[in-house]
């Protein structure tokens, strides 16, 4: 089991009611939420402070908790592995720290915060492909169609919210997308990044 930190999704900035014991005026995307544990060793991290998670609370709409951080790395784990059945658990571990931005606190490296894309690509280029397993021929599978993450976007805030990121969940499954297209989107989506100015 790999010990996980919670960071900061976004930057933000004024009151955030629900962190007032540890409150600051502005809060940076990949700083260390408050409340985290982390130890000596660099662990890896994933956003678990100020998540927009619906109604979990009329008067808390964001939730903060290393839980979530633990869920979002689980889930992006689980996407590598579907991804690369080949590929044994410490691969999939050491591509997402080899890969993951360096998280500080006070100069010294506690974590590691996970990008599944660049973990997705180092994977792509040390795991061997799975090998095909005989059965019926299948018919001909359409090609994906080329698009773009900002093509998911589609009420032009520049930013993959939900329901975007689980349409393309969607086409990923229906092989409609390819891999490095879906694990970018994952990382926009995670990170809240804003498509219209990422380079």
């Amino acid at each position: 089991m790999t010990p996980v930190v919670a960071t900061y999704d976004a930057t933000h900035s004024g009151g955030l009611p629900h962190l007032r014991r540890c409150w600051r005026e502005t809060i940076n995307q990949d700083e260390p939420a408050c409340f985290t544990n982390y130890l000596s060793t660099p662990l890896l991290a994933a956003p678990g402070a100020v998540i927009d998670v619906g109604f979990y609370d009329m008067n808390m709409p964001y939730c903060c908790s290393t839980g979530i951080s633990a869920t979002i790395l689980g889930a992006g784990t689980a996407l590598l592995k579907e991804a690369f059945p080949n590929a044994s658990n410490e691969q999939i571990l050491k591509a997402l720290r080899e890969t993951g931005v360096n998280i500080k606190q006070f100069d010294h490296l506690i974590g590691y915060r996970v990008s599944l894309h660049r973990a997705y690509l180092q994977l792509k280029e040390q795991v061997a492909p799975p090998n095909p397993q005989p059965g019926p021929t299948p018919g001909p599978t359409p090609a994906p169609t080329q698009k773009a993450a900002k093509d998911f976007d589609k009420n032009g805030d520049c930013v993959i919210d939900d329901h975007e990121y689980f349409d393309a969940v969607e086409e990923w499954i229906a092989k409609q997308i390819d891999d490095k297209l879906f694990f970018e989107i994952a990382d926009v989506w995670i990170t809240q990044t804003n498509i219209c100015t990422a380079g």
